[in-house]
């Protein structure tokens, strides 16, 4: 799931920039499609397993929407509207959010409640290493393909530092009008195959969701947590009592 959610939260700014012409505060407005949906679905998908205490159908659905959210970016073209793109992020934001949530419940469900908290921690560093995965993915997706589409002599010029993508970007509304149409659909292109790489990704994500079994959530809490939590507690102050007195 991050690795598709940070590929897009990256670069579709970047289509908005170089193929629509776009300024970065402008290009963050139209990504509001994604913006806007993910936490409000994931919600509503989260209240949706507290109801009927099943979290497997919820996740078939919202990797399909994924897949689907992704497909319909691979049809974005240089003269497509700036809304087909906002609309093509709110089905991809659906899918998202409810994912970004139901991930939680196969996760935390076969295990005993005292261990929620060991579990968590090694589950939000999964996510925070899978977006790191998807920033990278995206960017040698990219670089890659606009050092095939676009003229190698134009390349030297505008490269920084091997960066191709974001020294071309501001540049766009500088060049000559066959240039600027051969660069935007060199984003344009190089994009899509970004676009088709999440679609796989996400395709595993469907895999891996079908070959889950339905283990029962838990309907009980961990009345000692809170006795052990007190106690705790109350050890820190008497050693800290303790230590004052000592030095006294």
């Amino acid at each position: 799931m991050p690795i598709v959610l940070l590929g897009a939260v990256y670069y579709l700014p970047v289509y908005f920039q170089a193929v629509k012409g776009s300024g970065p505060i402008n290009s963050g407005v139209l990504g509001f499609g994604l913006a806007l949906t993910t936490a409000p679905f994931g919600i509503l998908f989260g209240a949706s397993v507290a109801r009927t205490h099943r979290y497997r159908p919820q996740a078939y659905l919202c990797w399909s929407l994924a897949i689907i959210g992704a497909g319909l970016l691979t049809l974005l073209k240089v003269d497509s509207s700036k809304s087909m793109a906002a609309g093509f992020e709110i089905v991809l934001g659906i899918g998202l959010g409810g994912i970004s949530t139901l991930t939680y419940f196969p996760v935390l469900s076969p295990l005993p409640v005292t261990q929620n908290a060991q579990a968590l921690a090694f589950f939000a560093f999964t996510r925070n290493f899978g977006q790191i995965w998807g920033v990278t993915i995206g960017a040698t997706v990219l670089q890659n393909g606009l050092v095939h589409k676009l003229p190698s002599s134009f390349i030297k010029e505008v490269a920084v530092g091997g960066e191709i993508a974001y020294s071309i970007i501001p540049l766009i509304p500088t060049l000559n009008a066959g240039l600027r149409q051969e660069a935007q659909e060199a984003f344009t292109d190089s994009l899509r195959v970004v676009w088709q790489v999440l679609i796989g990704i996400a395709g595993i994500g469907l895999l891996a969701s079908f070959g889950m079994a339905h283990v029962p959530l838990h309907t009980h809490t961990d009345e000692d947590w809170q006795m052990e939590q007190r106690k705790s507690e109350v050890d820190s102050e008497l050693l800290k009592q303790s230590s004052k007195d000592t030095i006294a």
